[in-house]
């Protein structure tokens, strides 16, 4: 226990080296490009003007006019624009840990340099433990500490923008939004996420450590397979062409993993935006109570375990 105490913050930190561009350049390039996007839009709102309504409005005349909104209307679009900038960067974090994993075992076969790591006196169970843990806690911390300064960066932008065009940054901004209860909100999606997508993150693992190649094709095919094979049971044996629970069962749980604010819909809409984040936080750990998440726990410890039994047998591809 003392050993595999002392040697988890150096794998950690091996995971981390080897994929650092994945989990600090990938949000900082995020980050970058939508700031430089804000960037770019003020530079051409500044020789363009838009009509509304029959009107021409300038930047200078829409942040006027922008001034005068009600503060309820103000926070809606202040915290849906940082709502939705947290949701791109909690879109993105799945993505990459998605690819992460499935490479995680495989990759050490393929180049053979596991067999350098078990000539290490550390178990298969650590190793393997070791790549969830940095997929459920190093990545998400870059994501989340890199999509908080985006959202506290696009305010302060947008203050620079109102303060030169002669608005009021602290009333039209900094008073309607709610940036800790937004932050807080982050953090919240980024735990939700880990929850629902364990048994993805699991299932990542148990392909990564078995498949000979093509990891890619055999992590997505199979639980199709599955899912076909059950619908087709069904309609062959009752008739029944509704029965498509298992395909119900795969895209909501992904749908909950890679879009945590939305309880598993595949769009975030205008309906969904709101003045309290805090309170949308509060909302997505009553999810805690739904018994899916705890038979998707159950099978992320199988599939998890079945990774470390196969990872301590198949040293080649």
């Amino acid at each position: 226990m003392n050993t595999a105490i002392k040697t988890t913050p150096a794998l950690l930190k091996r995971e981390y080296w080897e994929h650092r561009g994945a989990f600090r350049r990938t949000p900082l390039i995020l980050g970058s490009v939508f700031l430089a996007g804000i960037l770019i839009f003020w530079i051409t709102a500044i020789a363009t003007s838009v009509h509304i309504q029959g009107m021409e409005y300038t930047l200078k005349q829409g942040i006027r006019e922008m001034a005068k909104l009600p503060p309820d209307t103000l926070a809606t679009i202040w915290n849906g624009v940082l709502m939705n900038i947290s949701l791109l960067f909690l879109m993105v974090l799945f993505i990459v840990v998605f690819f992460y994993l499935l490479g995680s075992l495989y990759d050490d076969r393929k180049d053979g340099s596991i067999l350098f790591w078990k000539s290490l006196p550390l178990s298969d169970t650590q190793t393997v433990l070791s790549k969830l843990l940095t997929a459920i806690l190093v990545a998400p911390a870059f994501f989340v500490a890199i999509a908080s300064l985006t959202q506290l960066l696009v305010l302060v932008l947008a203050s620079l923008i109102f303060w030169m065009y002669g608005g009021d940054p602290i009333a039209s901004i900094w008073k309607p939004v709610d940036l800790l209860g937004n932050w807080w909100l982050l953090i919240t999606g980024a735990f939700m996420q880990i929850m629902w997508a364990l048994p993805i993150y699991g299932w990542l693992l148990l392909v990564s450590a078995w498949a000979k190649r093509r990891p890619f094709l055999q992590a997505v095919f199979i639980p199709m397979l599955v899912a076909f094979g059950w619908y087709w049971y069904n309609v062959l044996t009752s008739l029944n062409i509704t029965k498509g629970e298992v395909f119900s069962a795969i895209f909501t749980r992904v749908g909950h993993a890679m879009i945590p604010y939305a309880k598993g819909a595949m769009t975030f809409n205008s309906n969904q935006l709101g003045n309290d984040p805090a309170g949308k936080a509060g909302r997505l750990l009553t999810e805690l109570a739904d018994p899916a998440i705890y038979s998707g726990l159950a099978f992320a410890a199988v599939t998890i375990a079945l990774a470390i039994w196969v990872r301590r047998y198949r040293n080649t591809t």
